[in-house]
């Protein structure tokens, strides 16, 4: 069948048919190219995935550290005795008139010890609390820190155990103590055995019985207060 038609040779028809397809051809593949491309997802350049953005962590809250003398909450001790409270520093900041505060005499001062129970078990561990009170009429100075700080255990005057024995805690915090505001920032604690001055000899349980505990500020030592000690359950 002739499918030319026109004065020219068949030829230049057919040439021109395939020039039109071939360019139908181009564009039809160019629009699939072009629909195919624009759903990918586009990577960073290098050609690699992209990476995920690193975990965020937050550090835990760090525990109180009362053995250091920085918070009033419990610790223990290998040495018979741990201490805590704001000791071992000094105040600041204050007013004109407590600056010029005097030196808080012996006889201006009370201590007391306030024992968290007044009942304990052979064995047990005690807190106790070291009570300072400016019971002058005015504001006065003293040095209320470790190294004038001292709670012993006694019974019927003999010494049983001392909180400057072993690992005793060290520091000097001055500050100015005003009249009737008693101080209860200091504490120690006991684990129930004897001690010796420098830690030395063996360390025994105390057994039940009642005993004294006493503090001490310097030279200013409290009224002794009774502890039973009775048996374990």
């Amino acid at each position: 069948m002739k499918l030319t038609v026109g004065p020219l040779p068949a030829a230049v028809y057919w040439r021109r048919r395939a020039a039109v397809a071939g360019a139908l051809l181009a564009l039809i593949l160019l629009l699939v190219y072009a629909c195919g491309g624009s759903g990918s997802d586009a990577n960073p350049a290098g050609g690699g995935k992209p990476k995920p953005s690193p975990d965020v962590t937050y550090p835990d809250e760090e525990p109180d550290r009362s053995a250091d003398g920085t918070s009033p909450s419990d610790s223990t001790s290998d040495g018979g005795g741990s201490t805590g409270g704001e000791q071992g520093g000094s105040t600041s900041g204050g007013s004109a008139s407590d600056e010029r505060a005097p030196q808080c005499e012996d006889s201006a001062l009370s201590v007391a010890a306030k024992p968290e129970r007044r009942e304990t078990r052979v064995g047990d561990r005690l807190k106790i609390t070291l009570v300072f009170t400016n019971i002058s009429d005015a504001p006065c100075k003293r040095d209320i820190g470790a190294d004038e700080q001292e709670v012993r255990l006694e019974q019927d005057d003999k010494r049983l155990w001392s909180s400057d024995d072993c690992r005793p805690q060290r520091g000097s915090q001055v500050e100015v103590l005003h009249p009737n505001q008693p101080v209860e920032r200091f504490w120690v604690a006991w684990d129930g055995k004897t001690s010796a001055p420098k830690c030395e000899g063996d360390r025994k349980v105390v057994g039940k019985g009642t005993y004294q505990i006493v503090a001490r500020l310097g030279g200013v030592k409290s009224t002794p207060v009774t502890l039973k000690v009775v048996a374990t359950s």
